[in-house]
């Protein structure tokens, strides 16, 4: 699933303490832990500074959906159908809905030659794209569901 990715969040230190806090916003692969993590930290820097994991209430792990799966392998069917490219699977770094189902996956709409607005003050698609992402969304709603 790629690398991990780390971003400190909130850093807390107060002069008259002995210690200071960085809390992070980790996206861990697949085939490692929290736990696993902070130890790997505490054998290199546990000198200098010890990690904890503190599990939270929005805490997940993380979420994979092989791409020979029956459910990928419909969709990127009906991708290279619609399109006449080939389909290929991507591993995001980011969250998407496709979690809350147990093979639940992003799906589009993103093309190989579009400008990638996603998240952006202009995010935008084209009218040209939203149709043919909305006749890949209907055939693969039928092509699931027949």
């Amino acid at each position: 699933m790629g690398k991990s990715i780390n971003c400190p969040a909130v850093f807390r230190y107060q002069r008259d303490q002995a210690e200071a806090c960085i809390k992070s916003d980790i996206r861990y692969s697949r085939g490692t832990s929290p736990e696993k993590m902070c130890q790997q930290l505490n054998d290199k820097f546990g000198a200098f500074c010890q990690t904890t994991f503190q599990p939270y209430q929005d805490f997940e792990k993380p979420h994979f959906v092989a791409s020979d799966d029956p459910f990928v392998k419909t969709l990127l069917s009906v991708y290279e159908k619609q399109t006449g490219q080939a389909g290929a699977t991507v591993i995001s770094a980011g969250a998407n809905y496709g979690r809350f189902f147990k093979n639940g996956v992003g799906y589009g709409p993103a093309f190989p030659d579009s400008l990638d607005t996603a998240h952006a003050i202009d995010e935008s698609v084209s009218l040209a794209e939203l149709e043919k992402s909305l006749a890949i969304y209907a055939e693969a709603i039928y092509e699931l569901t027949k």
